[in-house]
C-alpha cells in the first residue's frame, strides 16, 4: 500500500473519531458523570472521627456509620480477662481476634440484620458475676462484650446458633486523640 493511502487513512480515521466524540460527546458525557457517587452518598460513607476523651470506660459509644450503627467499646484489662473467662460459653474460641486498646464493631446481629441491644447482665460467670453482653430483640439470639454468639442460642428453625458468625468488624484507624471509624 503506498505511503499517502495509508496517511489518507490515518487522517479520515481521525476525522471520524473526533466528529464521533463533537457530536456525541454530549450523550455520553452526562452518562459517565451519573457513574460517580453523589453527594449524599459520599458523605454517607467518608470516616468518622470520634474523640478518644468522649470515651466512658466500659461503656460502648455509638456513632452512625454507612447509616449503620457502630459500637465504640475500648478495652479494659477487666474486659480482657472476661475475654479469656467467657470461651466455655461462645461457639468459637478462636483466639485471632484478640482486641486491641479499641472494639469497633457493627451493631447488626448476623441473623437476618437486627439492631442488637446492650443488656448490661445478660451473661452468668458464677452465681456473683454477671457480664455484660448483647441481644437480638427479634430472635433472642445473644453474643458476648466482643460480638462473639454464645452456644446457648438456638434458632427459630431449631439449629445451635453456633452457625453465625460473630458481630462485624468496622475497619478503623487510631490516632492520638481520635478514632476514624472507616477507612
Amino acid at each position: 500500500m503506498p505511503i499517502r493511502r495509508k496517511k489518507i487513512i490515518a487522517i479520515v480515521t481521525l476525522l471520524l473519531i473526533v466528529g464521533f466524540l463533537y457530536y456525541l460527546g454530549p450523550v455520553i458525557a452526562p452518562f459517565l458523570f451519573s457513574l460517580t457517587p453523589s453527594d449524599k452518598a459520599s458523605q454517607l460513607g467518608r470516616p468518622i472521627p470520634v474523640k478518644i476523651e468522649s470515651l466512658k470506660e466500659n461503656e460502648p459509644t455509638g456513632v452512625l456509620w454507612r447509616a449503620k450503627p457502630i459500637l465504640i467499646i475500648e478495652m479494659t484489662e477487666s474486659l480482657r480477662n472476661d475475654f479469656k473467662n467467657l470461651d466455655d460459653l461462645v461457639c468459637s474460641q478462636n483466639h485471632e481476634f484478640m482486641p486491641g486498646q479499641y472494639l469497633v464493631m457493627e451493631q447488626i446481629s448476623s441473623y437476618l440484620g437486627c439492631h442488637v441491644q446492650l443488656s448490661p447482665n445478660l451473661i452468668e460467670l458464677s452465681e456473683s458475676n454477671w457480664v455484660a453482653g448483647f441481644i437480638d430483640p427479634c430472635y433472642g439470639i445473644k453474643y458476648d462484650y466482643f460480638g462473639r454468639p454464645l452456644r446457648s442460642n438456638y434458632l427459630p428453625n431449631g439449629k445451635q446458633a453456633c452457625e453465625l458468625t460473630r458481630l462485624k468488624l468496622v475497619p478503623h484507624s487510631i490516632t492520638e486523640k481520635e478514632i476514624i471509624v472507616g477507612l
